[in-house]
């Protein structure tokens, strides 16, 4: 069993952690039969707000079953996290720029991840048992398909996170991976409510939300701290835009941000500091306009990072240390 410690020092933290490799020994996929010391030093130093984006290792993306399937596995895996995207998602949306913040922090202390698609392409189902559930018995399938060609085995640890209606599908797979005996942890969930949770779960809300219900959502907060289960929650305020925010997105320059910052301007949406004017209700409208109009170079990522910024129904990487540091807490 891994025994572990934590000490805070200044802004680093640091977890030292004994790792017990499961599996018969020398067996190339399932580990072998050495223990080896693996100190996990988690670096909690502030992240540049302007440096671009991208994922910090290779990801690959494959078609599952002609469904869209983007995963990352290390050689040795201290974890897997299940991604579950919102309605009219896909596997894909992994790639979007704030959840890339999110997931760069959890690769890059060795922990995998996954991101299916689900069945009708819509909706996950988080309703249907699990004997009749296509999307649960796909999650499966994708299991089995990924341990087959990584070090990923039986006994590494889980985590689901979930974004908007992806947050109910990490429940409902909380319980399916329970009843297996699969080792999941914990649960993150973005802008929606994961109803009846039942393992530690971290919650990122928007405070320009129009699309989630904040009493629903703090009902089964309150539901999972009065049982005595590990909770936290942080609310995503809206904050001016800087003009360099858009150097999050691979390829800008200063000058581009700028510009894109000036045209805002110019359309009198925000104030020359960034404060927004318009009401934020207008946010598609707003997009639209850019997405049509705009001179800027990717009018179409700028308009998510504006969507970001004015805190309304979007992923915000803004807690990416936050998440990173909840979800190692449940480590075994």
């Amino acid at each position: 069993m891994p025994c572990w410690t934590r000490t805070h020092a200044s802004r680093w933290c640091v977890l030292c952690i004994t790792m017990t490799a499961c599996g018969p020994p020398g067996d190339s996929k399932t580990g072998s039969s050495d223990t080896t010391e693996s100190p996990l030093v988690l670096d909690d130093t502030p992240i540049d707000p302007h440096a671009p984006v991208e994922p910090t290792e290779t990801w690959i993306t494959e078609s599952f079953e002609d469904r869209p399937l983007v995963w990352y596995m290390p050689e040795h895996p201290r974890a897997v996290l299940w991604h579950f995207h919102g309605n009219n998602g896909s596997g894909s949306d992994a790639r979007l720029i704030e959840t890339v913040a999110i997931l760069n922090e959890l690769v890059d202390i060795d922990i995998g991840f996954v991101a299916g698609t689900c069945e009708d392409g819509h909706q996950w189902d988080a309703q249907t048992a699990a004997g009749q559930n296509e999307d649960l018995m796909r999650l499966e399938r994708i299991r089995d398909h990924l341990m087959g060609q990584s070090q990923w085995n039986p006994e590494t640890p889980l985590f689901a996170w979930g974004f908007s209606s992806g947050t109910k599908m990490t429940t409902h797979f909380a319980a399916f991976a329970l009843d297996r005996g699969w080792p999941i942890r914990a649960l993150a969930v973005h802008n929606g409510d994961p109803e009846q949770a039942i393992l530690p779960t971290l919650f990122v809300e928007a405070a320009n939300d129009s699309a989630t219900n904040p009493s629903e959502i703090d009902g089964t907060r309150q539901a999972l701290s009065a049982s005595g289960i590990d909770t936290v929650s942080y609310l995503a305020e809206e904050r001016p835009l800087d003009p360099m925010r858009f150097l999050r997105i691979p390829a800008f320059t200063e000058e581009k941000s700028q510009f894109q910052f000036d045209e805002l301007v110019t359309w009198e949406h925000i104030d020359p500091e960034g404060i927004r004017l318009t009401d934020v209700d207008n946010i598609d409208g707003v997009v639209n306009q850019m997405r049509n109009t705009s001179e800027g170079w990717d009018p179409v990522r700028a308009g998510e990072q504006i969507r970001v910024v004015w805190s309304t129904h979007r992923v915000d990487g803004q807690f990416a240390r936050e998440e990173r540091n909840f979800l190692v807490s449940h480590l075994p």
